[in-house]
């Protein structure tokens, strides 16, 4: 997955992050700008690093368009 701020970050994107949530029982709206306004924020991650396994992560752009949504995985 490309981020952003750049670097590649190993994680389930898209179509993938969505068939995850289902089978956890949550329903996610079709893109990940609808998807960006379910649930509760829990902070912002600076950096990589500060990534947890099955972080929700949602990249925006300038404008602050959430354009994509991938879940971390890990190392």
């Amino acid at each position: 997955m490309r981020g952003q701020a750049g670097g590649d970050v190993p994680g389930v994107q898209g179509l993938g992050a969505q068939t995850l949530a289902l089978q956890q029982g949550i329903i996610l709206p079709r893109d990940a700008s609808m998807q960006a306004h379910v649930g509760e924020i829990v902070g912002y991650l600076p950096k990589f690093a500060d990534l947890l396994p099955g972080d929700i992560m949602f990249f925006m752009n300038e404008n602050a368009y959430v354009f994509h949504v991938g879940i971390y995985l890990g190392n």
